[in-house]
């Protein structure tokens, strides 16, 4: 979130709000945000200078060479990255913060309004809600860091640190612009907001509508015709779950995953014709142990938040489980589970099926009576959406390198103790160890899609599926990594046009 970025990859406690009052919640956020706003202006303050620094280098190559001309990019966030808002009344039900604004559900009705409508008739590419996208989450008005488990802030300061590289944000680079120049100095930059709740395949269709308008305008802008527009191309800069929506993108175009719930899509590179530079932040390639803890336990701090039925509506949080073959979960007798199969979610009353979470089923499903109904219907539900991720996660992980001319570029954490295995013990409970390095969210060997890790395979491919053009592994964690300045110089360097981008190695730099 952010993605999350996979920002909802944390776990929290299991229940209900809690005890603590509303206004004493407030109180000791706002206190706690107040400390840690001073401590995170001065960390970022060398990093701004280097900044500023490149960004004036790139003035003064403009003003030396106006032929330098750099891609029009993408900026896609992650989980919890996009506002969502009801389409009759215009209420935020994600992604407007404050003491005025939207924190975490904390009635009946915005339970109801954040869950995916529980439909057993609609496939998870068709789901009607009355919720619509209302752009990127933007800047918070102060740090929460430090008592949430997300940083939708790292979306900002994404966006923040492109436009101090020169980039300016769509209309407002021909705005700025003399009426004698059509063609202005400074790139697009334009931000891709998804439903986070929705498929990560459904939002690639999504994506690609959104690439052909926009090369539309730009087109517009610049002079051409409506045919030439086929003739811009874009790089995209992703973070965490919004890189898993560019990757099917790039793979399968605007291509729905089959209805037959078993075939996939034909892997035709259709969305990559327009796209040069996939650049990929702390993406969980290969999934991440964090999302199993979200689906069984929820999502809360200081008594708000989701809990997991809510959770366990949205078919996005399913694409984010590890596969088995990387044996994430493994049983008392070493044996490694499947975290897409509801026999072990019900045989160990995880999420839904904890009895508790009865109370949210009646709010999900109001005109159904029936505890054992209630639960009927919700575990369908959730073997449709794991049936669904499932495909989704066959569909990317097909071993196929990327067409010439499109290069994809890792940045990935490697500094933290990174949740790797959930393992029953003979007493029945289950233990969470932190036996590899990661971003403390994302492992580093999913972001790299390492498929030998974990395997007992012998077979199993070392490369993984994606035909790296470079790797580079950063002392930084999940939320940090956007702003590490050595994640913007290497950026800085690939998204010039000119510069032939870095060269083609499995790992470039292992840093500081």
């Amino acid at each position: 979130m952010a993605e999350t970025p996979l920002v909802l990859m944390t776990s929290g406690s299991r229940g209900g709000p809690g005890k603590l009052k509303a206004t004493c919640r407030r109180v000791l956020m706002a206190l706690a945000m107040t400390v840690f706003v001073g401590g995170c202006e001065m960390i970022n303050s060398s990093e701004q200078l280097l900044i500023k620094e490149l960004a004036e280098r790139h003035v003064n190559d403009h003003a030396a060479d106006p032929s330098v001309k750099r891609r029009p990019v993408i900026v896609i966030p992650g989980i919890l990255g996009s506002r969502l808002k009801t389409a009759d009344t215009g209420q935020v039900v994600w992604g407007q913060f404050g003491f005025g604004g939207v924190l975490w559900p904390s009635k009946e009705q915005t339970v109801i309004k954040t869950s995916v409508p529980i439909n057993l008739n609609s496939s998870d590419d068709v789901i009607q809600d009355d919720l619509v996208v209302d752009g990127v989450v933007q800047k918070m008005p102060f740090y929460i860091l430090p008592l949430m488990p997300f940083g939708i802030g790292v979306y900002h300061e994404m966006v923040s640190q492109l436009e101090n590289l020169g980039y300016c944000k769509g209309q407002t680079c021909y705005s700025n612009a003399s009426s004698n120049d059509r063609a202005p100095s400074s790139p697009w930059l334009v931000e891709f907001s998804y439903d986070w709740r929705l498929s990560n395949a459904h939002n690639a269709a999504e994506l690609q509508e959104f690439i052909d308008q926009n090369a539309l305008e730009i087109a517009k802008e610049r002079g051409l015709s409506e045919d030439e527009s086929a003739t811009i191309d874009f790089d995209i800069v992703c973070h965490s779950m919004g890189c898993l929506v560019a990757r099917y993108f790039l793979r399968y175009g605007n291509q729905a995953l089959p209805d037959d719930g078993q075939s996939l899509p034909s892997l035709n590179w259709s969305g990559s014709k327009r796209v040069k530079n996939l650049v990929m932040v702390a993406p969980p390639n290969a999934g991440s142990l964090g999302a199993v803890q979200t689906l069984r336990r929820g999502l809360f701090v200081f008594g708000f938040g989701y809990s997991s039925s809510v959770l366990a509506t949205m078919p996005s949080l399913y694409e984010l489980l590890p596969r088995r073959r990387h044996r994430s979960i493994i049983d008392e007798e070493g044996r490694a589970l499947d975290p897409l199969s509801i026999t072990i979610w019900e045989d160990n009353e995880w999420g839904p099926f904890a009895p508790e979470e009865d109370m949210t089923l009646q709010i999900l499903l109001p005109k159904v009576s029936d505890q054992q109904e209630r639960l009927s219907l919700m575990k369908e539900q959730m073997k449709k959406h794991m049936n669904s991720a499932s495909q989704f996660q066959r569909a990317i992980d097909l071993d196929a390198d990327p067409p010439p001319g499109l290069n994809l570029w890792l940045f990935a954490g490697k500094s933290k103790d990174t949740p790797s295995r959930l393992r029953k013990d003979v007493n029945g409970e289950w233990n969470l160890g932190s036996e590899v390095l990661g971003d403390g969210v994302v492992l580093s060997e999913s972001a790299l899609m390492n498929d030998s890790f974990g395997s007992q395979d012998s077979t199993s491919n070392a490369d993984g599926p994606i035909g790296w053009s470079g790797v580079i592994f950063l002392f930084s964690d999940h939320l940090d990594l956007a702003g590490n300045p050595e994640f913007i110089v290497n950026l800085d360097h690939i998204l010039d046009a000119n510069s032939g981008g870095i060269p083609s190695m499995k790992t470039i730099r292992e840093g500081p």
